[in-house]
């Protein structure tokens, strides 16, 4: 039974896990070849096999097989040994379930089989007994697997008959019930160690090339790796070597989130990051464009390359370092980050840039950034007195153009201090233009929203020393005694308790226009909703203590609240500090002014 792979099954079959358990005989080994990704199945996907298969073994139906997803192979040149052309995220993954499956068995019993190994070709191949997320980010997405694993049998603990079942299902041969591959065979028609890679690739490349699974890169990975295999034979395994190293570090780059998250607005789950690279390259929109689009263009160009394909993966790594050169510098990395969050491609930020072949300074480049954004600005509401455009934009009718002033204000403010605005936590979150004081107007209309905003009022006027501020907050018990028996608001006296604490904390405003720009801050709709319509006091504790915890602060909207804005030399009102008055108002004008000057 040693050789069963070779010797008995067909090309085009079906192929029980448990023979791949060879208890003291030598394992079968399984590469993975330099073309395919490496590791990348989400939760769901491992959760899904879990799943399927328990059901399979606990159901009491006449089905004796549960059938995976193909797998394909080619045989390799040692006994035992298959390299792997489809289906190695699921083998991988069943290796990781099997892993954890033995330990349940009792030594002995566990002395019977020995599983088969999965080893990577060209990349390192990770310690799937010691798992280490750190070493790549193979080892990070089989990790997150393994641990998913770990969970899921936890939580089925107290069905020890029905794990029994399938550890059986996948272990035993004469099984019942057995889970099985669909196990296909690639035939090699010519036995020339080039000729069989290329074959292998191109099976793969076949195999793929309309699944929603494989994303451009993943295949155009293959057409380079065609190529440099197959020129200049007597150096080919150096080029390889090369480009699968210069792969590598691109790689590994693209999955830092401070670069990605500033160089794509692609915010859902992307499989492979580096898209971004070749959709650049083939001036491809992603948003408008079929997701194997980039991958159609390189394909005409290898199609079309009746030799070296160098030249074309020379460009690649151009634009790369052109990606790089944004990324070093924090006040580049910040300008292309709010363009591309404005919705610009990196291509077209690029042609908006640089006029000229010619390299651009840093300096140059960064006033060319500028104009770039002063272009798209949107400045033709102004003010008749004072000639300042956002003085008469208000939240009804200038929403965007406000959001889009208020992260340059921040962005600017980065640049000052020559930090990088954090793009992978703003990008992680929906953020809302938030009044920075309480409106008037009370809309709120549940009780139990009108709870939650009683129960925080009390919270700042415990602190709070002044009398009017302990009468507030004995009627504030009062009524939360009240809704808590009659559970409704009866003759609506939650407004009557509103309007007197609006009174208390904004006795000092002059104006009373709530929806201009001066009263107005960027804040993520977890914090800004936690609050509703709640006074500056109690939204500024809440976002001192988000602060404290480590949630992401726009840098401006924390200033705001603690009151940077409004120097002494203004006539502070710092002393004040549970109000949000004029004062502060006009000092948070100017600054936003005074920054943004450029651009207005």
């Amino acid at each position: 039974m040693n050789d069963l792979l070779k010797d008995t099954l067909q090309d085009f079959d079906t192929l029980p896990v448990a023979f791949l358990l060879q208890g003291q005989q030598a394992p079968y080994v399984f590469q993975i070849p330099s073309f395919q990704r490496g590791y990348r199945w989400e939760e769901k996907h491992v959760i899904d096999m879990l799943d399927d298969i328990y059901n399979f073994v606990s159901q009491d139906n006449k089905e004796e097989s549960y059938f995976l997803q193909p797998l394909v192979v080619r045989r390799g040149q040692n006994k035992n040994e298959w390299e792997v052309l489809d289906g190695q995220q699921r083998l991988t993954t069943m290796l990781l379930i099997l892993k954890q499956f033995i330990k349940r068995f009792n030594k002995e019993e566990a002395e019977d089989f020995q599983l088969y190994t999965v080893n990577y070709i060209e990349r390192v191949t990770p310690n799937f007994d010691s798992l280490c997320p750190f070493d790549n980010i193979d080892s990070f997405y089989l990790m997150k697997a393994q641990q998913k694993i770990i969970q899921w049998c936890e939580e089925k603990k107290d069905y020890k008959r029905a794990l029994r079942n399938m550890a059986e299902a996948l272990f035993y041969r004469d099984n019942e019930k057995k889970v099985k591959f669909i196990w296909y065979v690639v035939s090699e028609e010519n036995k020339d160690a080039i000729v069989s890679d290329l074959s292998a690739i191109k099976v793969f490349n076949r195999l793929n090339k309309g699944k929603i699974s494989l994303t451009s890169s993943e295949l155009i990975k293959a057409l380079f790796y065609i190529k440099f295999k197959s020129t200049t034979p007597n150096n080919n395994q150096l080029n390889v070597d090369r480009f699968s190293m210069e792969w590598d570090i691109m790689e590994k780059q693209f999955e830092k989130d401070d670069f990605w998250y500033f160089i794509s607005d692609r915010r859902e789950n992307v499989g492979t990051r580096m898209d971004v690279l070749f959709d650049y390259v083939a001036d491809v929109d992603y948003q408008k464009t079929d997701p194997l689009e980039a991958y159609r263009f390189f394909q005409k160009k290898y199609d079309n390359a009746s030799n070296s394909f160098e030249h074309i993966w020379e460009e690649v790594k151009k634009v790369y370092d052109m990606f790089l050169r944004w990324y070093e510098d924090n006040r580049i990395y910040n300008y292309v980050g709010y363009l591309v969050w404005k919705g610009m491609l990196p291509q077209h930020i690029k042609a908006g840039v640089y006029k000229t072949a010619v390299q651009m300074d840093e300096d140059l480049l960064i006033k060319s950034l500028q104009e770039l954004i002063k272009s798209k600005i949107n400045c033709s509401k102004y003010c008749i007195e004072t000639k300042r455009p956002f003085e008469e934009w208000e939240y009804s009718t200038d929403l965007s153009k406000i959001r889009e002033m208020l992260l340059l204000f921040n962005i600017e403010s980065y640049n000052k201090s020559n930090l990088k605005f954090p793009f992978e936590q703003f990008k992680k979150k929906e953020w809302d233009v938030e009044h920075v004081d309480s409106q008037k107007d009370n809309n709120m209309q549940e009780l139990k929203h009108k709870i939650e905003w009683i129960n925080l009022v009390i919270e700042q006027l415990q602190y709070d020393p002044m009398e009017q501020a302990k009468q507030l907050m004995k009627q504030g018990k009062e009524l939360l005694d009240k809704f808590k028996t009659e559970n409704q608001d009866s003759n609506n006296v939650f407004k009557d308790f509103y309007d007197a604490v609006y009174k208390y904390y904004n006795s000092n405003i002059i104006g009373e226009e709530k929806d201009t720009i001066d009263n107005l801050a960027l804040l993520n709709c977890g914090i800004n909703r936690s609050y509703k319509n709640a006074p500056f006091s109690c939204k500024r504790s809440i976002i001192i203590q988000n602060d404290k915890n480590g949630v992401f602060i726009p840098l401006c909207t924390r200033n705001l609240f603690l009151k940077y804005y409004t120097g002494a030399k203004r006539g502070s009102s710092q002393l004040d500090i549970i109000r949000w008055n004029e004062t502060d108002r006009q000092a948070y004008k100017e600054q936003l002014f005074e920054t943004l000057k450029f651009y207005l």
